[in-house]
């Protein structure tokens, strides 16, 4: 079974790093995710990504998402158990969103391109847009983080905090969490829904 040992080498021999993700138990993040890939090289401070199939793109529900996963990600997560809540508690939520409902997440960009709005109301509508799938997946984290299922750094739950009032000021909402249950959801709806 993978632990924080293997983390650990992983974090200090790259080459380690496949045979480390290939050997983690995703959970119930599995059925959503075909496989995790090592990247060497990212998008600036990525430290993972869900990236969509092509048959995805074109709103084919029931397909399984690429989990890329980039140097950063060892080196921003001190503990084995903050990187499976950052890999299976938010990029897992996401391939979930992909899986089950493609053309709301991917299909939703293409009806922004589309819809014939202003360049500028256009990426502030496709910033809501990604800032919202944002704020789901961060919502997740939260849940798992009082779920007890992992033992997570402060440091971690405080990225998490963090993330979710960022978010939330940025969106105009609210988030209520009920400490007993585990359970969190949107006080506020979002505005509008994505055309």
């Amino acid at each position: 079974m993978t632990g924080e040992a293997d983390y650990r080498r992983a974090q200090e021999d790259a080459s380690y790093r496949q045979a480390f993700l290939d050997s983690i138990d995703l959970e119930g993040a599995r059925p959503y995710v075909r496989r995790v890939i090592y990247r060497l090289h990212g998008d600036g401070d990525t430290v993972m990504k869900v990236v969509p199939s092509f048959l995805q793109r074109l709103s084919v529900r029931r397909i399984r998402s690429d989990i890329r996963v980039y140097p950063l990600a060892f080196s921003s997560n001190p503990l084995y158990d903050d990187f499976l809540g950052t890999l299976i508690d938010h990029e897992g939520y996401h391939a979930r969103e992909l899986y089950k409902n493609p053309e709301v997440v991917v299909r939703s960009y293409s009806r922004f391109l589309s819809s014939g709005i202003e360049i500028e109301q256009l990426k502030q509508e496709i910033r809501r847009f990604h800032d919202e799938r944002e704020l789901r997946a961060t919502m997740s984290q939260l849940a798992a983080c009082f779920s007890g299922k992992r033992n997570f750094s402060h440091i971690y739950i405080n990225c998490v905090f963090i993330e979710i009032e960022k978010l939330c000021e940025t969106l105009g909402v609210g988030v209520e969490f009920n400490a007993d249950s585990g359970e969190v959801r949107i006080a506020e709806p979002f505005t509008r829904e994505p055309r």
